[in-house]
């Protein structure tokens, strides 16, 4: 079971000690009075004593020279018409960046790339080249392009396509050029404006880019990955990222921490905050090669503490693409390993000095534990029904009458209470989203539903891949879903519908609505969860219960939606460790309400044991009014086509 762990390290001479402890065991220590009152002080104060020795200006040398200001006032005969002018125009337009407008006057911008601008050491002289400015704004780094000498720079006018939550759409801001159109009159400048989403960029449409720089853009997308997918598709040599960052997230190792900082109601300033190990893990997941990290900065955007930028570059790779091996897991799902409670403490001379302090395991123990496949028995009422369940690589553990189990990857059975399902559907239309073999839409059809759709993609290639990956896993991952479902429906005489749609693409036109939405082990392995989660809302006109996969370290920090990047690899597919409080809070901006949590529990599967929360949350009161309403006003409707014999659904279905 994975759990947080807290890293720092320092080199002391020839030795590196690198310490390694739980964060609840940090969060102790660093929260007693012995570290408040003695230890933090001392070592700020032996920081700042060091910073003061690193001084350019200790010694015995000249001191740099103090420049002076004059305190005589300037005349109005020194004051330039011209420039107090263009101020004056300036002055009345609101700019997001910093650029020059002349020699004398610059814009009132609150990110000043100007001083920063080398550590994305650009070429003197970009003559001859094609270049692209992903995040325009107000132009700055498509004006420094071209003053390089590009032979073409695109500026990608993002702002009408601002990312906002389904139901703020109506609320995205119209955009406003004026800053931008000011300064390409005043540059005289030829930088191509050009209104698009980075989702929807396309080679065949733009071409392709010898540079491409995308500043303070990415966070601000729910889906960063494939954002920086798009933008290599339309890249042919390199990248450059500059975008905000938290470095504390880089204190635990390799996981590729971020948080989540959207709040329902509120309109998105910026979806994610990411630590550096997460861009550099996104650059890789997108396909880029060759990544380094050229700098950081810190700029003071009039908040409470300023914000930390992280500069990145990124190479389009060779054409070749390593063949991916084929140990993909059965399912490509999750697969955690277990890690033991490191207990020692290691030692290597002159090298490093590692602590592993105690960990805490935050599940109970796995009760009765049915991860063990069983052998498929014969069934001498339906001949062939043996063949037919060997033949299926199962995912689900399912009972299929007269003593025949599917060897199933997961068996829920033995903790289906752990779910917390109503006892009784009746009455009600379940959905049961990337339902697989079934396992639950017959749970649900055993309850008594009126009426039970199961919903999946058509092939496994269907779901999220990344292209790095996408013709490597092609060639292990050829079975059609559903095969696994159809014998069971058979076998099972079941009345579930199963329809052909990703979670993407449901909506009230083509599934209709549903009183109950039912959601397993799928945010983790999609990329974009949240629009998964707008897209049930959709459909959804009464419960939503979630039992998803999570990381338990991040509940440490309280409030704080963080979440774990853990890398996707074949075998696990997994895009997202989340934290609970992240899922609660994805769940309340796609709409939801009243989101309680039920259980947490210990999920056994033939690839190592799982954590798993399960949340049950409501549609609010208007869109269930809105649904009965609609269901209301076509009655009507049902009782004209009953009345003609059904005249009307044969000739819709025949048109």
């Amino acid at each position: 079971m994975l759990s947080l762990i807290r890293r720092r390290s320092a080199k002391v001479g020839p030795l590196r000690v690198t310490v390694n402890m739980p964060d609840a065991a940090a969060e102790r220590i660093t929260g007693s009075e012995f570290y408040k009152f003695v230890a933090r002080p001392v070592l700020r104060r032996g920081k700042g004593i060091l910073r003061w020795i690193r001084r350019p200006h200790i010694g015995w040398g000249p001191k740099p020279p103090v420049p002076s200001l004059s305190n005589i006032p300037p005349s109005i005969t020194d004051v330039d018409r011209a420039d107090l002018e263009l101020r004056q125009l300036a002055a009345g337009l609101v700019w997001q960046q910093v650029v020059e407008l002349s020699p004398t006057v610059v814009t009132p911008g609150a990110l000043e790339y100007r001083a920063v601008r080398h550590l994305a050491e650009l070429p003197d002289s970009l003559a001859g080249l094609r270049c692209l400015d992903a995040a325009r704004r107000d132009g700055f780094w498509a004006f420094e392009m071209e003053a390089r000498g590009a032979a073409e720079v695109v500026a990608l006018d993002w702002a009408p396509y601002t990312d906002v939550p389904e139901m703020m759409r109506g609320q995205v801001p119209a955009p406003d050029d004026r800053a931008f159109a000011l300064a390409r009159e005043l540059k005289e400048s030829t930088v191509h404006s050009l209104p698009c989403s980075i989702y929807d960029l396309d080679p065949s449409v733009v071409g392709k880019f010898d540079l491409v720089i995308v500043a303070d853009v990415l966070s601000r997308l729910r889906n960063p990955e494939l954002g920086l997918e798009r933008l290599l598709s339309v890249c042919r040599n390199r990248l450059i990222l500059a975008e905000p960052f938290d470095p504390r997230f880089d204190r635990y190792g390799d996981l590729g921490l971020l948080e989540y900082t959207v709040k329902p109601g509120q309109f998105p300033d910026a979806w994610w905050m990411s630590g550096g190990i997460y861009w550099l893990r996104a650059m890789q997941m997108a396909g880029f090669g060759e990544i380094r990290e050229k700098g950081r900065w810190q700029a003071d955007l009039g908040g409470r503490e300023p914000v930390r930028y992280i500069v990145m570059e990124g190479q389009v790779p060779e054409p070749e693409l390593p063949e991916t091996k084929a140990a993909l897991g059965r399912h490509g799902i999750n697969l955690i390993p277990k890690i033991a409670r490191p207990r020692k403490v290691g030692f290597s001379l002159g090298a490093e000095l590692v602590l592993n302090l105690g960990d805490e395991d935050p599940l109970p123990p796995l009760v009765n534990n049915l991860a063990t496949p069983q052998e498929v028995v014969d069934d001498p009422a339906r001949p062939g029904l043996k063949d037919k369940v060997e033949a299926v690589d199962w995912y689900h553990t399912i009972e299929l009458g007269n003593g025949v189990v599917t060897p199933g990857f997961v068996d829920h059975r033995a903790q289906l209470p752990q779910y917390h399902l109503p006892e009784s559907f009746a009455g009600k239309r379940c959905l049961d989203v990337a339902t697989f073999d079934g396992f639950w839409s017959f749970e649900f059809e055993r309850r008594g539903a009126s009426e039970v759709v199961g919903a999946d993609i058509q092939q496994r290639t269907d779901g999220d891949i990344p292209n790095p990956f996408r013709a490597a896993i092609a060639k292990h991952l050829q079975a059609t879903m559903g095969e696994g479902f159809r014998v069971a429906h058979a076998a099972l005489d079941s009345k579930v519908d199963h329809r052909i749609c990703n979670v993407y693409d449901l909506a009230p036109e083509r599934v209709g609505l549903f009183d109950f939405v039912f959601v397993s082990d799928l945010l983790l392995h999609i990329r974009d969860p949240q629009l998964a989660l707008e897209r049930i809302f959709s459909v959804a006109t009464g419960d939503l219960l979630v039992a998803d996969v999570f990381m338990p370290g991040l509940d440490h920090y309280g409030e704080r939606s963080l979440t774990a990047c853990p890398g996707w690899m074949p075998g696990s597919y997994t895009w997202w460790m989340p934290g609970v409080q992240t899922l609660k809070q994805m769940m309340l901006v796609a709409g939801f309400e009243s989101i309680e949590e039920l259980g947490r529990f210990r999920l056994a599967t033939l690839g190592g044991d799982v954590a798993k929360v399960v949340l049950r949350a409501k549609v609010p009161a208007w869109k269930q009014e809105a649904a009965l309403t609609a269901s209301a006003a076509a009655e009507p409707v049902k009782a004209e086509r009953a009345r003609r014999g059904g005249r009307a659904d044969r000739r819709e279905t025949k048109g």
